[in-house]
Parts: C-alpha cells; structure tokens; sequence
C-alpha cells in the first residue's frame, strides 16, 4: 500500500492538500473502476471455460478456470484495499476541507477577462438607467398632461 505522509500524526496540513486529496480520490476511483472491468473480464473468460450447460468444466480446462479463480480473488482483494484507502482519503479530505473552507484561493482572473465581462455588465447597467430615467420622466411628464 502506498505510503501518504498526511495521515501521520507529524504532518502539518496545508490548504493545497485539498486539492491534492482530490485529485488522489478521483485517481483511486478511476483505479477502482479499472479493477472491476478487469475483474468482469476474467469473469466472462472463465465461464467460456465450461461446458454449453454451464455444469462442468470442458476437459483440460482446470487449470485455466484455477489461474481464473485465483486472479478474480486477488482482484477482489485489491478492489476492496481501494475502497478502504478511498475511504480514509475522503475522511482526511473533508476533515481539510473544514478546517481549510474559505482559504483556499482560485487563480485570478485575467485583467483582459475583467474587463470583458465588467463591459457587459456595465452595459447592462447603463440601459437599466436609461429605463428608469425615461419612467421618472414618464411619470413627471404623464400627469401634467392629464391635467391640461
């Protein structure tokens, strides 16, 4: 098993460990996917092992279906350590996230961005002006008239 130096007591985390973390689980759960398709492979090999009544082994085949037997074991086996390390991974991940909420900065954005997208706010905000700038007028304007 691997060896993370987080989960010893000597470590001082750090609010990049989040996404470290992260980026880990979703490596584990990409290793755990990988693992149950080589394990359905194995699985649908070994029955092209028996017989078309699916009872017997087919003569000669014995040692295939225990090759098959013993690797469905072994994959199970590393199928459920990375279930248990994903799980201590995402109990220290959200113990971070915790501890770490609100300190962990995004990359800025650019002063191009900025501007583009201030443009088009500010767009929007200069006809909302004029919109109510011509109701208040409106609004003066229309009961003069009705009274004339």
């Amino acid at each position: 098993m691997w060896k993370v130096s987080c989960f010893t007591t000597s470590y001082i985390p750090r609010a990049s460990d989040v996404a470290v973390l992260s980026k880990h689980l979703d490596q584990l759960t990409s290793l755990k996917t990988e693992v149950n398709k080589l394990k359905n492979e194995v699985v649908a090999m070994d029955q092209g092992l028996f017989d078309k009544s699916g009872r017997r082994l087919s003569p000669g085949k014995s040692i295939h279906h225990d090759f098959n037997s013993a690797t469905v074991n072994k994959l199970n086996e590393l199928g459920q350590n990375a279930s248990a390390f994903m799980a201590r991974v995402d109990e220290k991940l959200k113990e971070l996230q915790s501890t770490f909420k609100g300190l962990v900065f995004k990359p800025s954005t650019s002063k191009a961005r900025k501007r583009k997208q201030n443009k088009r706010k500010g767009i929007k905000r200069k006809l909302a002006r004029m919109e109510n700038a011509k109701t208040r007028v409106l609004q003066k304007v229309l009961p003069r008239v009705n009274h004339i």
